[in-house]
């Protein structure tokens, strides 16, 4: 028997995969793969979408914690005469220190601002008398200036007339703070502006603006200013993407009128006079996306609450969530 013969015989007996029958797996196999990566795809552009609608939840509310304890704590000061740079207040924003607040009206269709002063610790008297002629120094008692450092912003107030000066140094003995002038800056006079006598009420106060800044149209931020130890602006980025903040002042007498729009008792825009009957703020909040989403084709938004109608024209494909909360100035009184 010729054993090779017989091998050959066996290969030809047994079958194998025609061209056509691979072709066909290449195929099925060439649609279950594209099955998998059209899930995969769909699922990682959905985990980047989810991951940037939470990142601009936590910028929206991030950047609302921020205002809100400052209002909380916002300045109760019966003073009928403020004395302080109006710099603070972008050169013509009124303030009043009953409810420790300045507004800028940007209009219906434009971001408003908020300028905030806030007690901190440190509350005091003065020990001597202090004045106008005198704008160097301001004594206190001995229940100390711990906490106290240059850098500060002081208030000196009684119940009709208030001082800010910007401390320059502390001493221990005796205790007291300096207020020297700062060349150069909004501080350059730093005196007070009236006589007080022995017993005058002294508070550290912190100051803070808050504001949207657009000077980079494809990341507005919601910033902070704020002065720093040599009396000047500076200002940190609180939250990032927040293209917009619309405020509405709660007043408790409906009798006062409208300011610039009327929605029940809340009013936008100020003067001196209607921010001393605040006792609320609405704030209106609104954040977008970082990157645009391709798919995502929401238009202009429209805010029935404001009457707001501007905004974004068409569709730029940035999805956006807003919040909104109110907030009771508990310094400013019992609310009504």
């Amino acid at each position: 028997m010729n054993r090779v013969t017989d091998n050959r015989e066996l290969l030809r007996g047994r079958g194998g995969f025609t061209l056509i029958e691979i072709m066909i797996a290449v195929a099925i196999l060439s649609i279950a793969l594209a099955a998998v990566f059209s899930t995969f795809d769909s699922q990682h552009k959905s985990y980047v979408v989810q991951n940037g609608v939470a990142q601009m939840q936590e910028n929206v509310r991030g950047g609302m914690l921020y205002i809100e304890d400052e209002l909380r704590n916002a300045a109760s000061i019966p003073s009928l005469n403020l004395s302080l740079p109006p710099e603070l207040f972008g050169g013509s924003v009124p303030i009043s220190l009953v409810s420790g607040l300045g507004v800028a009206d940007g209009g219906v269709d434009g971001p408003d601002g908020i300028f905030i002063i806030s007690l901190q610790s440190g509350q005091t008297t003065l020990a001597s008398n202090s004045g106008e002629s005198v704008p160097v120094q301001v004594d206190t008692d001995v229940a100390s200036l711990e906490g106290w450092e240059a850098g500060d912003l002081a208030i000196v107030y009684d119940g009709t007339n208030a001082s800010i000066v910007f401390v320059t140094g502390v001493q221990d003995s005796p205790t007291r703070f300096n207020h020297h002038s700062i060349a150069g800056s909004i501080f350059g006079q730093n005196k007070l502006n009236y006589d007080y006598g022995v017993g005058t009420s002294v508070a550290r106060i912190r100051y803070s603006g808050y504001s949207i800044d657009n000077s980079t149209p494809a990341h507005p931020r919601l910033l902070r200013t704020y002065l720093d130890n040599n009396a000047n602006f500076t200002s940190d980025i609180v939250a990032d993407d927040i293209e917009d903040m619309q405020l509405l002042l709660g007043i408790y007498d409906n009798t006062t009128g409208a300011i610039t729009e009327k929605d029940g008792s809340y009013f936008t825009g100020a003067n001196a006079s209607k921010l001393a009957s605040v006792r609320q703020i609405r704030i209106h909040l609104v954040g977008r996306m970082a990157s645009p989403d391709p798919a995502w084709t929401e238009g202009s938004y429209y805010n029935a609450r404001y009457n707001r109608t501007g905004g974004i024209a068409g569709f730029d494909h940035h999805r956006r969530r807003s919040i909104e909360q109110v907030i009771y100035l508990r310094n400013t009184g019992a609310r009504q």
